[in-house]
């Protein structure tokens, strides 16, 4: 969990107002039944979103261990005018994980942002 943690507060600080002086990164932990989740939020004023790096990029490797790592994982954006990033994963307490499959990660489209996690069969 701390790798994880680490990763996705260290492109909150890199990529939005977070890592501009007085900016923040805020930290949730939840615990349900049988999962952890955490929930990461940046200061907002990125002018991308968190994706997952194409085969030939030569950075972006670090939401690929994410979703390696994780049972779930996806992001929101704030439709303000801060556009505050909050990314989410949760990790189950058997320690299943999704993984990643063909380079690619197994999971669905939805809402206002990506969320992907375990196929159901």
């Amino acid at each position: 969990m701390d790798v994880i943690t680490s990763e996705i507060a260290t492109n909150a600080r890199r990529y939005s107002a977070s890592g501009q002086p007085g900016g923040g990164v805020w930290v949730v932990v939840l615990h349900a039944e049988r999962r952890l989740r955490v929930e990461i939020q940046d200061d907002g004023g990125a002018v991308t979103v968190p994706k997952i790096s194409d085969e030939m990029d030569e950075t972006g490797r670090g939401l690929l261990i994410v979703a390696a790592l994780t049972s779930a994982w996806g992001f929101w954006v704030g439709d303000d005018h801060e556009r505050k990033v909050t990314v989410w994963f949760e990790m189950a307490e058997d320690g299943a994980h999704r993984g990643v499959v063909g380079g690619q990660v197994a999971g669905r489209v939805g809402g206002a942002g990506l969320s992907v996690g375990l196929e159901e069969s």
